[in-house]
């Protein structure tokens, strides 16, 4: 989910005197010891001084874990892992690129990394997070940047943003059906969820979905047919997922899992290093455009097709209902349009930029283009059946939201067969074929 919180920064900006306490954390320094002083760029707040803190100041760097059980003040650089049963405060120089679990954070600098707290995270008006945050409460400043998820409820739900952009399966734990408005295997591609959503009452059924939440969703973009997945060793048949660990969430990973792999989940900087070290056999993330900026043709050989799982994965805009109600009628329907026209927007550009990266996945690099045998695809679809039977079994939303979804794609498969593949069968008999030079 990307937030960002347009207003006007606090008018107290007052700086934070603190001094270390005898307590030193431990990693590996690479320039000088905490300071005796304060940092000259402290984090600003009206709150009394941090009195028996440790202070990292702004000329330290450290490579490696922290375990600290008072509180600390970081306005250096940390890149590794901080465990700490007190609570943490991200100065304004500060660059943390760390998995953080503490009591409590308060960021004014940059973090990049996934936060767990028993309590609180505050994102100050200075402040970016790139990462996850699984905590209590969650508070966001005007000015704050955050990407990533909220393992709480969606922000715009919790009232800390009035906007938010996700995906809809994140809250797959909270709300089954939300799983729907992401992408069903085997279900239907971004053109026909469109379709579906403006025009066959599938944004109806979403917003009764959400209504309880105090969310109103819209559609906010789909990346199109993805791929399978990157793997580093070849399938040759349904037997070669058994023991396999790939990286594939929500309701893909119940359908991989029941096919005899391993499903794991893992946040978006972790899948690099998953890949590299051996933690995980394949991984599946967009397709070639996000694939390759990821850098997954340097850990992974084999690129398998189609995507099985997510034929058109749907992101999300989240707007909070009283919000978007406390707008006017014309602002309302600027919102409503600006939304539309960003999700087709991104299909637009996703359907360019894919080509272009394809192309420089097969000529610049070693990737090897492969499609998923036909008794993977079988497994799969009959572990994907059984997973929306019991979705729809254990959760009534889930049910009626299933019956429109099935009922239009039935309608729209009998409209595509004479129409979208009609055509593109058409086209490939009087055009030259397509070949790939791996292959």
């Amino acid at each position: 989910m990307f937030q960002k919180v347009i207003g006007q920064k606090p008018e107290s900006e007052n700086p934070v005197p603190g001094s270390p306490s005898n307590e030193k954390p431990s990693g590996s320094t690479h320039t000088s010891a905490p300071s005796n002083t304060p940092s000259h760029s402290a984090p600003r707040s009206s709150s009394p001084s941090p009195s028996g803190r440790n202070v990292l100041s702004s000329d330290v760097e450290i490579k490696g874990t922290i375990r600290f059980s008072s509180d600390l003040v970081v306005d250096g650089k940390i890149e590794g892992h901080i465990n700490s049963d007190g609570s943490l405060t991200v100065g304004e120089n500060a660059r943390i690129k760390a998995e953080i679990k503490t009591q409590s954070v308060i960021i004014y600098g940059k973090v990049h990394g996934n936060i767990e707290v028993n309590d609180k995270v505050e994102l100050k008006a200075s402040a970016e997070l790139v990462g996850d945050i699984k905590a209590a409460s969650v508070s966001i400043e005007p000015g704050a940047i955050f990407v990533g998820k909220s393992t709480v409820g969606t922000p715009s739900a919790q009232g800390v943003a009035e906007m938010g952009h996700g995906a809809a399966y994140y809250w797959k734990g909270k709300i089954p059906a939300s799983v729907f408005y992401t992408a069903v295997p085997f279900g239907m591609t971004a053109q026909e969820m469109n379709g579906w959503l403006h025009y066959g009452g599938g944004l109806e059924l979403w917003r009764e979905l959400y209504a309880p939440f105090g969310v109103r969703p819209f559609a906010g973009g789909s990346t199109g047919v993805q791929m399978a997945g990157w793997f580093n060793r070849e399938l040759k048949s349904a037997a070669d997922l058994d023991g396999l660990k790939m990286r594939i969430p929500g309701l893909a990973g119940e359908v991989f899992a029941a096919s005899g792999g391993t499903a794991v989940r893992l946040a978006g900087g972790e899948i690099y290093t998953s890949m590299q070290t051996g933690v995980i056999d394949a991984v599946e993330w967009v397709g070639p455009y996000n694939d390759r900026t990821l850098g997954l043709m340097e850990v992974a050989e084999y690129y398998y097709y189609p995507g099985w799982h997510e034929p058109g994965a749907m992101l999300e805009f989240t707007v909070n209902q009283d919000a978007f109600d406390q707008l006017p009628q014309d602002l309302q329907a600027i919102v409503e349009g600006a939304a539309r026209a960003t999700n087709q927007d991104m299909l637009d550009e996703f359907t360019a930029r894919n080509n272009q990266s394809l192309t420089t996945l097969l000529t610049e690099h070693s990737t090897k283009l492969r499609p998923l045998p036909e008794d993977v695809l079988d497994v799969l679809y009959i572990n994907a059946v059984s997973a929306l039977e019991r979705l729809k079994a254990d959760d009534p939303m889930a049910q009626k939201i299933a019956a429109s979804y099935e009922d239009f794609l039935e309608g729209v498969r009998r409209y595509h067969e004479i129409s979208e593949r009609a055509y593109l069968n058409a086209r490939d008999r009087v055009l030259p074929p397509i070949s790939f030079t791996d292959q």
